[in-house]
C-alpha cells in the first residue's frame, strides 16, 4: 500500500512556521499559518524518512489581546485519497496547543505506523512566542534512509564551514547569474532524489517546477552577493548545516517579489561537503 504523510491543521490568530527534520517545509515567505481562523492540511512526505522524525513548529499571537490556540493531527493516509481538515483517523497523533496555558501541549498518539518518542513535547520559549518540538518513530521502509543520516559527520565545531559554504553559495550564485540552469539541474538534483521518488515524477520534471521561472525569466535577477549578515545555521541533528539568510537573492524586477534557494549541506567521513539528499 502506497501511503502520503502530512498533517491537517487550525489555527486561530496565530502566526505559524514549520520545520520538519530541522529543514523549512516552505520557501521563504510562506505562511503556513495566518492571522485569521482557518483549517487546512499539508503533505510533507518527501521531507519524512523511515524510523526518526521530527516536527518543529515556531509560532507566536498575531494579536496580543487575544486567545490564539493551535491543533494538528498528523497522519498517513493511502495515495490518491482526498481527505478532509481533521477527518477522524486512527493513526499517528493529535497536538494541541493553547497559548493561555502554554507550559504544556495535549499530545495523544494514535498509533499505527507512527509512535511518538515520548508523551509530551519540547516547549521553548523565543522572542516572540514559543518553538514547539515533537519526535516520533515511522515504520514504513518506502520512507528510506538519506545517505547523510547513516554516513554524515557531526558537525562538533562550526569553525572553517562558513568558508566551505562560501564556496559553495559562490559556485550557485554564479550559475544564476549566468543564467546557467543545466549546471544547477545537475547540481542540485541530489536533493530533489528522495522527493522526486516519493512523488512519482522525474527529477528533471520536479527541477523545473521549482527553478525554471528562476532561469527563463527576463525579468529574474541575482542580488549582489554578500556574505556579511549570513552565519552558519547547524541543525538539530548536528549533520545538516547552511547559510541563514543565503548570501543572495532572486529578485523580479517587474513585480519586485524575491526568494532565496535553500541548500542544505553534510560531511562525509573525508570532510568534503555534500549537498542534502
Amino acid at each position: 500500500m502506497d501511503l502520503d504523510f502530512g498533517f491537517d491543521y487550525k489555527v486561530d490568530n496565530i502566526f505559524l512556521d514549520l520545520y520538519i527534520n530541522n529543514v523549512p517545509a516552505v520557501r521563504p515567505g510562506y505562511d503556513v499559518g495566518t492571522s485569521g481562523s482557518m483549517q487546512s492540511n499539508f503533505d510533507f512526505k518527501d521531507m519524512l524518512y523511515d524510523d526518526r522524525n521530527n516536527i518543529t513548529f515556531i509560532t507566536h499571537k498575531v494579536d496580543k489581546g487575544k486567545s490564539a490556540e493551535l491543533k494538528v493531527l498528523f497522519k498517513y493516509w493511502e495515495m490518491g485519497d482526498f481527505t478532509m481538515p481533521f477527518e477522524i483517523a486512527d493513526n499517528g497523533f493529535i497536538l494541541k496547543f493553547n497559548f493561555e496555558d502554554s507550559d504544556e501541549c495535549e499530545l495523544e498518539g494514535l498509533g499505527g505506523k507512527i509512535k511518538l518518542v515520548d508523551d509530551s513535547c519540547e516547549i521553548k520559549k523565543n522572542s516572540e512566542g514559543y518553538t514547539i518540538s515533537v519526535d516520533f518513530y515511522i515504520d514504513y521502509p518506502e520512507l528510506y534512509r538519506s545517505k547523510y543520516i547513516d554516513e554524515a559527520v557531526l558537525v562538533k565545531s562550526t569553525d572553517g564551514l562558513k568558508e566551505q559554504l562560501a564556496i559553495e553559495f559562490k559556485k550557485v550564485y554564479e550559475m544564476f547569474e549566468k543564467k546557467d540552469m543545466e549546471s544547477f539541474e545537475n547540481y542540485f538534483s541530489p536533493s530533489l532524489i528522495k522527493a522526486s521518488n516519493d512523488r512519482g515524477i522525474s527529477i528533471e520534471k520536479f527541477f523545473r517546477s521549482l527553478y525554471y521561472a528562476d532561469f527563463s525569466d527576463p525579468a529574474s535577477n541575482v542580488s549582489e552577493f554578500n556574505l556579511e549578515d549570513s552565519k552558519v545555521y547547524l541543525t538539530k541533528d548536528k549533520k545538516l548545516f547552511t547559510l541563514t539568510p543565503t548570501p543572495f537573492r532572486i529578485i523580479n524586477s517587474d513585480t519586485k517579489e524575491f526568494s532565496r534557494p535553500i541548500l542544505y549541506f553534510w560531511l562525509d567521513k573525508s570532510g568534503h561537503i555534500r549537498i542534502k539528499q
